[in-house]
């Protein structure tokens, strides 16, 4: 089975923030930051009434509001921040066959992909993730083919794609 499709910047993005979304490490990570912070800077309030000679219930209640913000709006600070630095790499022009068109062939036990710049073949594949516009093919922890679903005609080519694309996945995990 072989398809042919486009990745654009904004297929990019999405793997990325699917990743934020996905990776056990990413969220466990954005909720240390989410609610460590907050937890500190309450700790600080104290060392800040001595400091600047500031009665603490006055400081609990500004660290507390600020807290209560860095709460609600971390992720999608977080997100916007990926979302940018992701366009700033894509916008350098250093990194090649991101972006472009690409063939993605599943031979007899393995996975190619071919752009302009490269041929890359892979034996295996580690998840696969379906979204709503897209289909992440991860073949590394952090690495995948990023399908949109748009290249496929019908519901029907794009559940026969993944059936075919379990074939591939890696069933026993090493320790």
């Amino acid at each position: 089975m072989r398809i042919q499709y486009e990745v654009t910047k904004q297929d990019y993005i999405a793997f990325n923030i699917n990743f934020v979304d996905t990776s056990k490490v990413m969220r466990r990570s954005i909720f240390i930051r989410r609610f460590f912070y907050p937890v500190f800077f309450l700790a600080a309030a104290s060392l800040l009434e001595s400091v600047f000679n500031v009665p603490i219930a006055f400081l609990l209640v500004v660290v507390a509001v600020m807290s209560a913000v860095w709460v609600l709006y971390y992720v999608k600070w977080f997100k916007r921040s990926v979302v940018k630095k992701v366009e700033k790499m894509l916008d350098s022009g250093k990194i090649t066959g991101l972006i472009g068109s690409h063939e993605l062939e599943l031979g007899e036990g393995h996975l190619t992909d071919t752009t302009r710049e490269s041929y890359t073949r892979y034996e295996s594949v580690e998840k696969i993730i379906a979204t709503e516009t897209h289909i992440f093919v991860y073949v590394s922890q952090v690495m995948a083919y990023i399908i949109p679903k748009h290249t496929f005609k019908t519901q029907e080519e794009i559940e026969l794609f993944i059936e075919k694309l379990e074939t591939y996945k890696v069933t026993t995990k090493m320790k």
